[in-house]
C-alpha cells in the first residue's frame, strides 16, 4: 500500500462509499472485519495500475474532513492499492468486485485488504494487501501508478 496525493484527473470513474457508519454508536465488534461489493463504470481510457481509498468525517460542528483526490491537501493523503498488473480500461467498461476488510491476527492495529475484481465479464482476480507495510510518496506526486 502506498499514500499518494492525487488529483481526480487521475480517476477512471467516480468514487463510491464502501463503508459509512457513525463514530458515536458503531459497533466496534462490526468493524473487525467486513465485506462490500462494488462497481465501477469507467469514464475514460485509461490504464488502471491499482484502487484508491480515502476517508471522508463529518464532524458535529459542521467541519469536514476529506481525505480523497482534490485540491485541499491533506497529510493523510489517500492508499494506493496497486495491482500486480494493469487493466486497460474504456468509457462504459465495469469495473465489479468486492473488498474484504480484516484485522491482522498478528498485529491488531493493522487491516487486511482482499479485493476479487473483474473487468466486464472478464477472469476475477484477487489482490491481498497488508495494510501494516505503507510506502510514502511526496507531497503532489503524480507518478502514483507505476
Amino acid at each position: 500500500m502506498r499514500v499518494n496525493y492525487l488529483s481526480p484527473d487521475n480517476l477512471a470513474s467516480a468514487p463510491q462509499k464502501v463503508l459509512e457508519f457513525d463514530c458515536a454508536t458503531v459497533d466496534a465488534t462490526a468493524l473487525l472485519q467486513f465485506s462490500q461489493d462494488f462497481e465501477y463504470t469507467i469514464s475514460k481510457h485509461a490504464e488502471i495500475k491499482g484502487f484508491l481509498g480515502w476517508f471522508t468525517t463529518d464532524f458535529p460542528n459542521g467541519v469536514v474532513l476529506d481525505t480523497g483526490p482534490g485540491p485541499t491537501y491533506s497529510h493523510w493523503g489517500q492508499q494506493l492499492y496497486p495491482l500486480k498488473e494493469s487493466l486497460k480500461v474504456a468509457p462504459g467498461d465495469r469495473v465489479v468486485g468486492t473488498i474484504t476488510v480484516s484485522r491482522d491476527p498478528d498485529e491488531p492495529r493493522f487491516n487486511i485488504i482482499e479485493l476479487k475484481y473483474q473487468v466486464n465479464t472478464g477472469l476475477e482476480q484477487t489482490a491481498l494487501f497488508n495494510v501494516g507495510h505503507v510506502q510514502h510518496l511526496d507531497e503532489g506526486s503524480k507518478n502514483v501508478f507505476g
